[in-house]
């Protein structure tokens, strides 16, 4: 095996060049092709949540509200009674939620909405609704113009954690 230092070999400086400008050349390409995987790939994850939203839209319309009923049982009818609410990029107002869920028969004592403005009277950049039933709760958020319901158990006693409206 051979050490050598800096002194002991030196190669022309054409040479140097040339590597250098290899090298140069090797690390644009590299990046170039990390750019365009990610793109890409934004471009499938862009194509698969533009489809989304419309395909469970035509079986949730049909879902039909049972009063006392499972939340289970009621999840296709909450996610159908307010996916139509759903707005480009904003929430839709507090009033309108409460009036689509009174609309099946849910009493105030039943919900929590949060609002749709903040603290300092801008337009919130999310709204959670809650139904609760029995022992489970009925949980849907509007998000960036999507709206997405789970059923999820209380804790302690409440659907909605957090800063809700009094609701009268």
């Amino acid at each position: 095996m051979t050490i050598r230092t800096a002194s002991s070999r030196r190669q022309p400086s054409s040479r140097r060049e040339s590597v250098g400008v290899f090298r140069a050349r090797s690390a644009v390409a590299g990046v170039f092709a990390g750019v365009l995987t990610v793109a890409a790939l934004a471009g499938c994850a862009q194509t698969n949540n533009a489809s989304a939203p419309s395909t469970p839209a035509p079986a949730a319309s049909a879902a039909v509200w049972a009063p006392g009923g499972t939340a289970e049982q009621n999840l296709p009818a909450f996610q159908s009674l307010l996916q139509p609410l759903t707005n480009d990029d904003k929430v839709p107002t507090t009033q309108s939620v409460v009036d689509a869920v009174h609309s099946v028969g849910v009493t105030n004592d039943q919900m929590q909405v949060t609002p749709d403005r903040t603290p300092k009277d801008l337009d919130a950049d999310n709204l959670s609704v809650s139904v609760k039933s029995d022992d489970q709760c009925l949980v849907g958020q509007y998000h960036r113009g999507r709206f997405d319901a789970v059923v999820a158990a209380p804790i302690n006693g409440a659907c909605l954690v957090g800063n809700t409206v009094p609701l009268q």
